[in-house]
């Protein structure tokens, strides 16, 4: 059985049956610790999302298993429900939208219908290329 839980820090975790807890998507409430994870990190991927939103919640699932095999990806979650603000400086207007960085600087952008399989098969392309530099 697997189940998920959240930390102190807004992280879901899942659990799974032999006990092994990882960590799989962080959610992202303010516009500053959105801006720091996106410069901080070497490969970033941001959800923007909504609640009401079946598709985003598909994707959400999709990337959380997907980021058990690229733990060099940083992966969050921003509910645009929440944080229309952060949205909207972003110019993301409705849900789904997908933003990937790399190294700070934005390197894919998706927003509403697309397929999240290009999405990892560029973003992989990022991460290849990297790892010869």
């Amino acid at each position: 059985m697997i189940s998920y839980w959240m930390d102190l820090n807004k992280s879901i975790f899942k659990k799974r049956e032999r006990g092994i807890f990882m960590q799989e998507i962080r959610i992202i409430e303010t516009l500053t610790e959105y801006q720091t994870l996106k410069e901080q990190e070497k490969f970033s991927l941001f959800l923007f999302g909504s609640q009401t939103c079946a598709p985003c919640k598909a994707l959400k699932e999709r990337i959380i298993v997907w980021s058990e095999t690229h733990p060099q990806v940083f992966t969050g979650y921003i509910s645009i429900d929440n944080n229309i603000s952060l949205a909207a400086q972003e110019n993301i207007l409705g849900a789904p939208a997908i933003l990937v960085f790399v190294e700070g600087k934005e390197a894919i952008r998706k927003i509403g219908y697309f397929s999240l399989e290009e999405v990892f098969t560029a973003l992989d392309r990022y991460i290849s290329y990297r790892k010869r530099r």
